[in-house]
Formats: structure tokens, sequence, C-alpha cells
């Protein structure tokens, strides 16, 4: 909110203690006041709407509205009281007053009713506000009232609420010689009612007289406000108001959220890896807000002189009008209608910020960046003027000249954005890859940060993008020979929770000259939110347990930890997590990661958000307690780290960490585990051993077996889930690049589909190291095969294959291909094996009316012939999908339901039944 000026008198002063309407408790609970001044104005909030305030009084809780949210939501729930009062009045005006600030409101004059109350209004009021059971008029005599009365008669509104007003009480109305003759005894408890003569009709005479009046009344408004109703009028005032944080604070060090405001001179604090969404709406009478702002990690802000004050950190800016943004080097930047990058370094950065929040002259490293729209200028306090247009970057330090140099097109704003330096000035002109950002209706997505993957020259790079209000998207992919895919990544705006996450997927690209256009676009789906309950194994709800999502590849055997998917079970053991995704590339499914120290890590499958499985209700999650082992066969005395990999996960993928000690004759007696593929490191040292079980009698005994490795062959890049103790090597089909398999010089190959001997278009070629751990680890990305530039199909000419090397295609369909190390020669054929569908026998199926609805089928491969790969693909089978499962490759299965095997041959382009 904006500065307050002081209060007359003192806090606490004369105006603070004259009685006043009290605030609505409800509007106190909805929108609690946030200091000591709003709780003041929250007083005043009703005599405001009624105008009953003197000036001053109007005039500081005008000031004060303008820039706190929650007192003005107030204000406008107060007022429409008043107008709810007035219709039911007939539409007659309440002392002559109006609340739209061009009126003698708060001016302290006398109210003066102007007209009578309409019809029926008295005996609405009686009955609202004396008809209960502290009431001094018994329900007898208001009935009578009711009954025998005229509304219209001014002798009975004249006694007023319970007999009190100008006319006196009760009694001396009643004693008046109009109503004496209309008062008769009806009890013996004292009891009375009034019986009244219907009113006359009033003379034409006063009809005329009253109607000249309202006339001349009108006028006089009327003039009134021509001359002075600019000075009555309210003024508007710049704020900012916050439609998403994170780690967002006031001066005063408050966190700050959805709805709440800073007005001029307040200031605004993100910490490390917050963000924050902003409108900044000006005082002019445009339309609003002028402008919207995410602002990233450790940026400062405040408004100065009814701008935004950039004082150090990133934002991005979509300006709607022209805004020039002051520094505090006394220069500023001037922006026009576009999307704008800013950043600002500040010398004080080192040393911490000012805790005054103090604009004082310092030396500043500026930059701004045009992504779209009108060019910016860099004005400096020296007085030079420089433009910069779009797609370039203008920078400079305090003292110095402006350098405008070509834009990188990177996010400056997130919490995974990269900072980027801006390359030399090209001689040629760049490549731009264009798309688009739309929701599933259709409708285009603003906002979304979307990030790319490509290949030119042969190496991998990067870039990222923001799509505009209209969903367009354009990065820039630098000269070069590129490849014909991009790999893409989305995320929607903060302000868009109800959408999904686009997970990691190669598209296709064609080329145009210098524009490179993305095959298809990119699509948000709606964001469907999972919810569910964990117990431990004696049904008591878990609290605080982690739940990680993560999406797991089924052929290629590796882990996305996926973004924003981390929750914490809350004390009865509930979770939820939103933007899970709504699709995902052919053979991935997804999964929830369970981690608590005392009891084993549990993998989880559930169907993605836009899966008819994933309307269904997800069963009570049940967690086994750890299992007590020997560890026998290590040092004496020494220190050790035990890795269990996670069970139903790809293999070294995901660690549990536990670190135990050895007694005098190198043994550890009763340990407790989650795992049972156990590996083992002495501390200090950078190798490591598997553990292997064997049963002795009744002791589950684990001891060294197999070679020594090095933990860095081992297993891949590890990194550990927050609060826990879990290591887990995220990493997409897409991480691993071949940018030298395509070559025009080199041999052919064709993609054929097995059933039509059709060639096949749009397949994903992956090359493989034969004997690569890690699975992802030793499969490379090639790009698109079997498309030429127009997208049609064709026959693709790659290198040689090396020695050990073998080919895996993944079609769009979910068909997969492969040529198996030593298998090459030219002119090969790759087969496109089309998934086929399982039908799951009804006495597989749940009962009638049990609690589970859907069902969970793990298909593990027993034929495959590639080395290295060991395909383990999850479905999910209930009544809204017939009880059927797709997208399985043809072959030789073993499926797992719950703790029951069974065997299956998937046949290509056709079902079978699973009995």
């Amino acid at each position: 909110m904006s500065a307050d000026r002081p209060w007359p008198g003192g806090e606490g002063g004369a105006l603070e203690r004259v009685l006043h309407q009290p605030p609505n408790p409800r509007d106190l609970e909805l929108f609690p006041p946030a200091s000591t001044r709003c709780a003041t104005i929250r007083g005043l909030l009703r005599d405001a709407a009624d105008g009953d305030l003197q000036r001053i009084e109007h005039e500081l809780v005008m000031e004060h509205v303008q820039g706190c949210r929650s007192c003005a939501v107030a204000l406008s729930r107060a007022e429409h009281e008043v107008w709810l009062l007035r219709k039911s009045l007939g539409g007659k005006s309440l002392g002559g007053k109006s609340l739209g600030g061009k009126s003698l409101a708060g001016t302290g004059g006398e109210a003066r009713p102007s007209s009578t109350p309409a019809a029926g209004f008295t005996n609405r009021v009686l009955n609202r506000l004396v008809l209960d059971e502290t009431s001094i008029l018994s329900r007898e005599v208001l009935e009578a009232l009711r009954q025998g009365s005229d509304d219209a008669d001014p002798a009975v509104d004249a006694a007023g609420p319970v007999g009190q007003g100008p006319g006196g009480d009760l009694r001396k109305a009643a004693s008046s010689p109009r109503s004496r003759a209309g008062l008769r005894r009806v009890t013996s408890t004292g009891s009375v009612v009034l019986q009244r003569e219907r009113s006359r009709a009033l003379p034409v005479r006063s009809l005329l007289f009253g109607l000249c009046a309202s006339v001349l009344l009108l006028v006089g408004i009327l003039a009134f406000v021509t001359r002075f109703g600019d000075v009555f009028a309210p003024q508007s005032q710049a704020r900012l108001l916050v439609t998403a944080a994170s780690n967002a604070r006031d001066g005063g060090g408050r966190l700050l959220g959805l709805g709440q405001g800073l007005g001029e001179g307040e200031p605004l604090a993100i910490g490390r890896r917050g963000s924050a969404d902003l409108e900044f709406h000006d005082s002019t009478a445009g339309n609003q807000p002028a402008a919207r702002m995410r602002l990233g990690g450790d940026a400062r802000m405040k408004l100065k002189d009814g701008v935004p004050m950039l004082l150090g950190g990133d934002v991005n800016i979509e300006s709607r009008r022209h805004i020039k943004v002051p520094l505090a080097d006394g220069g500023a930047i001037g922006l026009g209608t576009g999307d704008y990058r800013l950043s600002v370094e500040s010398a004080r950065r080192r040393h911490g910020w000012d805790e005054n929040w103090q604009d004082l002259p310092a030396e500043l490293k500026v930059s701004v960046e045009v992504l779209g729209g009108q060019p910016a200028e860099i004005l400096t306090a020296g007085g030079g003027k420089t433009l910069v247009a779009v797609g370039e970057i203008g920078s400079y330090r305090t003292g110095g000249d402006p350098i405008v140099s070509r834009g990188t097109g990177s996010s400056a704003v997130g919490e995974q954005a990269t900072r980027q330096s801006a390359p030399p000035p090209l001689t040629e002109s760049e490549v731009l890859l264009h798309g688009g950002v739309f929701e599933r209706s259709g409708q285009p997505v603003g906002g979304a940060n979307v990030a790319f993957g490509f290949l030119r020259d042969g190496q991998l790079h990067s870039t990222n993008g923001r799509s505009g209000f209209d969903g367009s998207l354009s990065a820039g992919l630098g000269r070069g020979n590129l490849g014909n895919f991009a790999i893409v990544y989305a995320e929607p705006p903060s302000s868009r929770p109800d959408l999904c996450i686009k997970a990691p997927s190669a598209v296709p690209v064609t080329m145009a000259g210098d524009d490179a256009t993305l095959a298809h676009r990119i699509v948000l789906s709606p964001s469907v939110r999972l919810t569910g309950t964990l117990v431990d194994d004696i049904g008591m709800g878990r609290p605080y347990v982690r739940i990680q999502a993560c999406v797991v590849d089924e052929w290629l055997g590796c882990v996305i930890n996926w973004p924003g998917g981390l929750v914490t079970s809350n004390l009865q053991g509930g979770f939820e997590i939103a933007q899970l995704p709504y699709d995902l590339p052919p053979h991935q499914h997804l999964v929830l990661l369970l981690m608590d120290p005392t009891l084993q890590t549990t993998v989880v499958p559930v169907p993605v958000r836009g899966d008819v499985a994933a309307l269904s209700v997800l069963p009570v999650i049940r967690m086994a307690p750890l299992r007590t082992i020997d560890v026998r066969g290590l040092l004496p005395d020494t220190e050790y780290t035990v890795y269990e990999e996670v069970p139903n996960l790809p293999s070294r993928v995901a660690l549990w960490q536990r670190t135990v000690r050895t007694d005098l004759s190198g043994r550890v007696e009763d340990t407790c585990v989650g795992g049972d593929v156990l590996w083992v490191q002495e501390t200090g040292k950078s190798t490591v051993r598997e553990l292997r079980f064997s049963q002795q009698n009744t002791v589950r005994v684990y001891q060294p077996f197999g070679p020594i490795e090095d933990i860095q062959t081992a297993f891949p890049p590890l990194d550990t889930i927050p609060g826990t103790s879990l290591l887990l090597a995220s990493a997409s089909r897409y991480k691993f690049f071949d940018g030298g398999l395509f070559q025009p010089s080199g041999s052919p190959v064709q993609f054929v589909d097995q059933a039509t001997g059709h060639p096949v278009s749009g397949v994903e070629v992956f090359t493989m190291q034969g004997g690569a751990q890690g699975g992802a680890v030793g499969a490379r990305f090639a790009g698109f095969a079997g498309t030429d530039a127009n997208g049609d199909p064709c026959v693709s000419t790659i290198r040689d294959l090396a020695a050990g090397e073998s080919l895996l295609a993944i079609g769009a369909d979910g068909s997969v291909g492969w040529l198996p190390a030593g298998q090459w020669a030219p002119n090969a054929v790759v087969t496109m094996q089309s998934p086929g569908r399982v039908l799951v026998d009804p006495a597989l199926r749940p009962q009638v009316g049990s609690p589970v609805e859907v069902l969970t089928l793990r298909f593990e491969r027993s034929d495959i012939t590639l080395p290295g790969l060991s395909p383990v693909a999850v479905r999910f089978a209930c009544a809204a999908n017939g009880w059927e499962v797709g997208g399985l490759v043809p072959g030789e299965y073993r499926v797992l339901i719950d703790s029951s095997a069974y065997s299956v041959v998937v046949p290509a382009s056709g079902f079978v039944r699973l009995h």
C-alpha cells in the first residue's frame, strides 16, 4: 500500500475516538487488516460509504484504499450494502448523498431526508430490527401494526425504531389526538395494538410542489458536479499488484501472495530461488494493467514517482504503453509496447542490499533486451539516448557508453534458467525457429517458458523462448548446419497452474531459407491433480513421507525427475500433486517414488493425467517395513556406505544410501535395508562392490561379490533428492546426441512397416553402444529418419555403424524396430513392429464391489535381442477402457498383476486375451 499521511492528532487522536459504524465481521475474516492503520480505516469504511465522514477523514480513507487491496474490497462491500439499502427505498437517496466522490459526502453536512421511504419499508425495518427476543414490543403488537397500518402514514414513521425518534416514543405517538382513537388494550399483560386510519391521498398541489423542488435540486447538483467534480473525484494512484509469488517479501519482511499490492515507495524483494508475477497499474486513464512483469530470484523493485524502479536483479516486462523505468544511477530505460527483459547489477549487491531501500546513486551494470514490439531506449544520466531494436541487447556501465549487440534468446527469469553472455554480432543473419504454444482447446497460451535443444554443426546447443500473448514463439538458433529436430520442454506461466508441464519430446523441424518451423504446435493440456493416501504395514496414515513424481523410459532405462513433483504427506498420510504430465512420448510411464528412512522405498505406477484410468480413485498405498539382514566379509572396524537399488526402477538409476560400521570380525549384524540389490563403498574410497545375497539358516546374509568397480563408471551421475537419502540419475532419452549418424554420403537405410511393407516416416533413431551401463548413458539420439524436407517418406543415408554399435528406432505410433550390432550392411532394412493390445480376462478383473478400480499390469520382455536393454512396460486396465491395454511391442512377456505372474505373447497390430 502507499505511504499513509500522519493521522490528525496522532495515532489514537480525536478522529479515532469518534464512534463510527463497526466493520462487517465477515469482511475482517476474509480480508484481515494488514496493519494498525488498516484496522483504523476499517472502522471508517461504513461511514465513508454513507458519506458521514469529515473531509479530512474522507481524504485519508481514499488515499489508503488506493494502495491497500483488502481495504478497497471492504469499502466496495460497504458501498454495495448502501446500494442495496437504496434499492429497498425505491432508488431514493439517503440524505442527498452519493458515493462517487462527486457530491458533498464527507463535508460534515447534516443529513436531511429528501423523500419519504417507499411503501412497505417501515414493516420490513421493524421486522428485521426489533422482532427478536430482546424487543420491547410483543409479537402481537407488531402483527397488529402490520395488518392495520399504512406505511405511508408519517405519524407512525415519525415514531422511529422502538419508539425513539423525532416523534417521541411509542406512548407519545399513541397519545396524539389523531392516533388516540386507534389504540385499544387487547391483553392483561399491557400489550397494546395500534389501529390507524388509512391516510388520505396527498393533494395535487403538494405533488406539484415536490416535483418542482426535485427539478431545482437536480439542476443544482449538475451545476455543482460540473464546477467541482474533478476536485472531489478520487484520483487514481499507481500500484503493483501481485498475481503469483514465491519467496517474495515487502519492506517489512512479510511474505507477499496473490492479490496483495504495493504502493508508492514500498519495496519488493525476491529471495534466492524465488519469483513473482506482478501487474503494474499506473495513474493514467488507459486500460489496466499498464504492464505485466515477472521478477526472478534476488530481484529488488519499488515504485518511484508512480513507475517501477528496478534496484537490482532480472525482470521480464510485457508493456502495453510507454513506460520509463528509472534506475539508481540517474538513468532510465524507456519501453514502448512490447516484450522486454531488463537486468540490473549494483556494486552494493556485493556488500548486501541497503536495509533502508534507498535508491542512492550507485554504479550499475544495466542491460535491456527487446524480445518483441517497439524498440527500447537507454537514457543515461548524461542525457544520451540509445535505441535497442527487436532481437538486440543494449548494455552499459554507469559512466560508460551503451553497447548494442545481438540477443541470445535465453531466459533471464526462472529457477532453472541459465545466464548466457551475448555473442558477438554475426555477419550473416541467424536462423529463427518459429512455433506456437496453445491449450488443447486451441486457445493461445501467452507467457509460457519453452526450452529448446538442437544440433548445429553436429554439436548440441540450447536456447529458451517465451510465447507472446497470441501464443507465438520464436528463438534464434544461430548460423550453421542444423539438424532436422528440436527437443522441446515447456512450462506454463505461473499464473496458469491449471495447465500441465510439457514433457521433453522431439519435434521435427522444417527449413525454409533462414526460417525453421516446428512441425506441430506445442500443446499444454489441462492439469488433473493426483491425490492419494499413504499407510504403513499396520494401516496407519504415514506423515512426512517424501513423494517424488518421475517419468520412466521403458526401453532406454532412464528416469526423469519431474519438475515440481516433490511433495510431503500430511499428518494423515494424504498428499496432492499438480501439473503432472497429461501425456508422454511412446513407451514412457509415470511413477511415484515414496521415500521414508524407516520404510522400504516404494515405486507406485500411476496413469498419466490424460488417461481414462486417471479418473478413477487412487487406492490406498501401503509401504512395507525394512528388512533385517547381516553383512559379512568386510574389513573389521571400518565405516561403509551401503547403496540399495530401488526395486521396480531401471538398474542403477536410483540408490538409497545408509551408513554402517563393521565390528572386529568385519560383520554388521541386524542392519535394516529396503532393497534386494546392494552395493558397498568403503568411506573415503571411490570404488564400490556388489553385495550378493545368500540364505544361511534363518539369517539373510549379504557378502561382497564380483569385481571392484569405480563408482564413476558403475553408476550414472546421481543427484540427491532434497530431504532424503536417495540418489537419482535424472535424464531423458534425449540427453545425449549423435550428430554424425546421418550423412549425405552414407549408406541407404529404409524403415518399413512390418505388416504392410510400406516406408515409415518420422522415426526417432537412437544409436546404442553395447555393454554400456545405465541404459540412457549408452543411448544417443540422432534425429528423425525416413523423412525428407517436406515431411514425406524417403530413404535415409547413415554412416557405417561401428563395431558393437546398434540402432533403435521408435515411431510416433509406438512402433519399434532395431538393427542389432553385427547385422549392419548397406541398403539395410529396419522393420518397424506396430504395437499390439492385451485384453484382461474377466477372471483377472476386480470383483464387483472391490475397492480396486484400476489394474496395474507390469510387462517384462523375455525375448529381447538388443544388448543393454531390458524393456519393462507398465499399463493400466479399467472398465472405462474395456479392460484392454495397448502400446505393447510384439513379443513374449512375463506379466505381473500384484504378486501373480502370467505369460503372454503379444501379436503385431492385434490383441490377445490374458488368461
